[in-house]
């Protein structure tokens, strides 16, 4: 999950570790440039399924742990998922790089502060942009 980000702001002194730290709940999804980057004879059907893919996203939850590990659940259609994994954040506080049942992922942060969190990620070569509540 790997997107291209210049900046991430964070709106508060705290380092971005200690903010990170907690369980974050999916709020919005944005799929637009996911959306905009398919090709035209792909887009009519993605149209259709956008609906069940911004609910799979704001089922999801995310747990990142003091001492590196994670979980991430999502519950979708009465069925719920879990994946253990840890995470890092990188030196300049801009990058997550999670790890989970031998993949690696990045996602970028794009803004977070003690409560919310603005996050961009790829998920099978599609960008998604979410934006996180802390619980």
């Amino acid at each position: 999950m790997l997107i291209a980000v210049s900046t991430a702001s964070f709106s508060t002194t705290k380092k971005p570790s200690k903010l990170l730290v907690g369980t974050w709940n999916v709020e919005s999804v944005d799929l637009s440039e996911m959306m905009s980057a398919l090709p035209e004879d792909q887009r009519e059907m993605y149209q259709v399924m956008k609906p069940m893919m911004e609910d799979l996203f704001k089922s999801m939850v995310m747990t990142f742990k003091k001492d590196g590990t994670m979980n991430t659940k999502i519950t979708f259609m009465d069925e719920e998922s879990s994946d253990d994994g840890t995470w890092a954040l990188s030196t300049d506080g801009k990058t997550i790089t999670s790890t989970a049942n031998g993949n690696s992922n990045e996602i970028k942060i794009i803004e977070m502060s003690k409560l919310t969190m603005k996050i961009s990620l790829e998920a099978e070569g599609m960008k998604i942009g979410l934006d996180l509540k802390k619980k």
